[in-house]
């Protein structure tokens, strides 16, 4: 019993910070502002940081996630990087930046119809770390900073779709950016696999039906244009697929040639035992 009590006195603490203080429904007036906090004046003394958690964001069950901000002001201007985890918080709410005359910079969160939030903030440094988040209808002062430099550092959507560098992913994982791996694996339909190209019966293009195709559409037949790829990108497993199917039809291609210039070989042969002229020459 004591060792239980002790546990849930140790875990009090962690349970309390990791309530919302504030949370906010979408009944009228829907847009309103909510106080996220002020970063001192960008110079050599400041090294305060906001890090503001947002729970929620619409009313729909899809808005199911958190999304965070990490916010800075020193070193060249207000500094934003963002973490969303299973949500998608652009349509509910943004967040908002002012500059003061006094060259501090208030932070909020400005909601939107039907917004649904729990807030909570925390600063480093200055004072008590956690911020009050109070609710306004006004517009603060300042002058807005805008448009707001936010890094998407990391997006988790309500699909489990992953992005890096990008807001919308659209696949499981979506990167704006260069990646560096030791080894991937790309897993193809085994059916789709060109072995046939090599089965009794397959018709394959002539060199000069291959000629005619690529004069008229500047590419091989089923690799796509270079339009294509630009706006598309490429599949890797689909195109490992029709590069190799290529080197096939290009092998049977080399392989039916080889046969003629074998028989050429052999017709030139029989022609030069065959000739007079030709074999008294070569005495």
């Amino acid at each position: 019993m004591k060792k239980i009590i002790l546990v849930l006195l140790f875990l009090l603490p962690l349970l309390v910070k990791a309530q919302y203080p504030t949370s906010y429904a979408g009944v009228p007036p829907y847009q309103v502002y909510i106080y996220l906090g002020t970063l001192p004046v960008d110079n050599g003394y400041n090294y305060h940081k906001i890090k503001a958690e947002v729970l929620g964001g619409g009313y729909f069950g899809t808005s199911l996630g958190e999304t965070v901000f990490y916010i800075a002001n020193r070193g060249g201007g207000l500094q934003v990087n963002k973490v969303s985890l299973g949500s998608n918080y652009t349509d509910n709410y943004i967040l908002k930046a002012y500059n003061r005359t006094d060259g501090t910079v208030d932070c909020y969160l400005y909601t939107n119809n039907y917004v649904a939030v729990a807030v909570k903030s925390f600063m480093l440094g200055g004072g008590p770390n956690l911020i009050t988040n109070t609710i306004t209808t006004a517009t603060p002062s300042g002058t807005e900073i805008t448009p707001l430099p936010i890094k998407s550092n990391l997006v988790t959507d309500v699909n489990g779709n992953i992005g890096i560098g990008t807001e919308s992913p659209l696949e499981k994982l979506s990167v704006n950016g260069r990646i560096r791996a030791k080894e991937v694996k790309v897993e193809t339909n085994p059916a789709t696999w060109p072995d046939y190209v090599f089965e009794d019966g397959y018709k394959i293009r002539t060199l000069q039906e291959l000629e005619g195709y690529i004069k008229t559409n500047k590419h091989l037949p089923e690799m796509p244009t270079a339009k294509e790829v630009e706006a598309n990108g490429v599949e890797l497993g689909e195109m490992n697929r029709l590069l190799l199917k290529k080197v096939e039809e290009l092998t049977l291609l080399l392989i039916e040639q080889n046969k003629k210039l074998m028989a050429q070989g052999e017709e030139i042969k029989k022609i030069r035992e065959g000739s007079p002229r030709v074999r008294k020459s070569e005495r």
